[in-house]
């Protein structure tokens, strides 16, 4: 009797329509839906079949027990190694701050000088505007490490310009996404990457920026080196005359509306502040500086554009540190990353420079189809432990993964860099 008392309120109410329930599970449904339609969703997906399918894989694919759905789920939301983990920690206390400073400092005109001083610079010689994109775009990743909109901020000028001296527009849009996704490596800001690495091997994020400034020089010399070759080459010229040149630049408000905030963030940095609070200062000095110049302030209205940006730029963001900390969950719970690491071993046989050659090629892989940062936490938890293994300083494993990830920005068929240049 005590059973048909108690099951009988339960018949009574699953015969019940609730239609409020129904709306709310189809509208989740529907987010979960359009999530996993994505790349990062999908691998995400991956990893949770992995974790719960585990056991009818066999040792060497990566066999194991398997784990229970409610295992995955509490160990995805209820620990520090699932979504509230280390890339939502990061995105939310050191990318949206340095989102919020390029979004600024865009807001006021001051990247405009970047591309100014570089056209005074170099406007005039072979492959000027080519030349001129790879300095324009150096200095617009110091204050915004993203590929992307470093393709549409200054690929918006520089395109057009190599188009009209003689380059063929594929050519041009390729130097521009090239040019741009060096911008990932290149301090102070970098991209959201780095913040993961300086998370991930617990040094400050000061000393991944002084690692990656030499990667960072080199990379922008082999471009400059190469532009130069292909304009004697094809008998390219440069600009007859520059917008700005000599010391004409100085005088203009964006000399000092870009000067100014990365000379006080850089500062700030080297006196020992954390990357938060050495942004969050030079934020404020690059508000200060602007009410010197009545055209270029941070009014009411541009204040408003910049949030809107920044928060747009955010939700992406987030939404792929959400599916990234699954990933590392999964990873961490199925101990796939020390699997992967005796498969580099074994394959390498123990040689630095095969495990190099494999983990290469595996970012190479792993960035068709995704984004750097994705593709950089993937591999720094699978692979980077082998690299450390096998005698190489963890800070040189990690900018080794750091720079084959980024080239994920021009690999096909993602390559969003190179999808940007193409619209430009």
């Amino acid at each position: 009797m005590a059973v048909r008392a108690e099951t009988a309120p339960l018949r009574l109410r699953s015969s019940r329509p609730r239609y409020g329930e129904l709306v709310i599970k189809g509208l989740l449904g529907l987010c979960a839906l359009i999530s996993v339609l994505t790349t990062i969703g999908i691998i995400a997906a991956l990893f949770i079949l992995y974790a719960y399918g585990g056991a009818s894989l066999p040792t060497y694919l990566g066999g194991h027990a398997g784990y229970e759905f409610n295992r995955i789920i509490t160990q995805s939301y209820l620990t520090m190694e699932g979504i509230f983990g280390i890339a939502l920690s990061v995105m939310f206390s050191y990318v949206f701050p340095f989102i919020l400073f390029g979004s600024v400092l865009e807001s006021i005109g001051a990247l405009g000088f970047a591309i100014e001083f570089a056209e005074s610079l170099f406007g005039r010689f072979r492959g000027g505007p080519a030349k001129v994109a790879v300095v324009a775009s150096a200095m617009v990743g110091m204050i915004n490490g993203s590929a992307v909109a470093n393709v549409v901020t200054a690929g918006a000028l520089t395109i057009p310009m190599m188009k009209k001296i003689g380059f063929e527009p594929h050519v041009a849009g390729a130097i521009e996404a090239v040019a741009s996704t060096g911008g990932q490596l290149m301090p102070p800001v970098m991209g959201a990457a780095a913040f993961m690495m300086a998370e991930f091997l617990g040094i400050p994020y000061l000393t991944v920026a002084k690692a990656a400034a030499i990667p960072a020089l080199l990379y922008y010399l082999g471009l400059f080196a190469a532009i130069h070759f292909y304009s004697v080459r094809y008998n390219i010229g440069g600009i007859a005359t520059p917008r700005a040149a000599g010391v004409r630049i100085i005088r203009r408000p964006e000399f000092y509306l870009f000067t100014i905030p990365v000379l006080c963030l850089l500062g700030f940095m080297a006196n020992g502040l954390s990357a938060t609070k050495s942004v969050s200062y030079a934020l404020v000095c690059a508000f200060a500086t602007s009410l010197f110049f009545r055209h270029r302030r941070l009014t009411p209205g541009r204040i408003v554009g910049v949030l809107e940006r920044s928060g747009k730029d955010a939700v992406s963001l987030t939404c792929a540190a959400g599916c990234v900390g699954i990933i590392i969950g999964m990873t961490v719970m199925t101990a796939l990353g020390s699997r992967f690491t005796s498969i580099i071993i074994d394959l390498s046989a123990g040689n630095i420079y095969a495990a190099l050659v494999l983990v290469m090629v595996s970012s190479i892989v792993l960035g068709l189809g995704l984004p750097t940062t994705i593709c950089y936490v993937l591999l720094a938890t699978l692979a980077a432990p082998a690299l450390v293994d096998l005698g190489i300083p963890p800070l040189a494993a990690h900018m080794f993964i750091l720079y084959f990830g980024m080239m994920s920005m021009v690999t096909p068929p993602d390559a969003m860099a190179a999808y940007a240049g193409a619209a430009a």
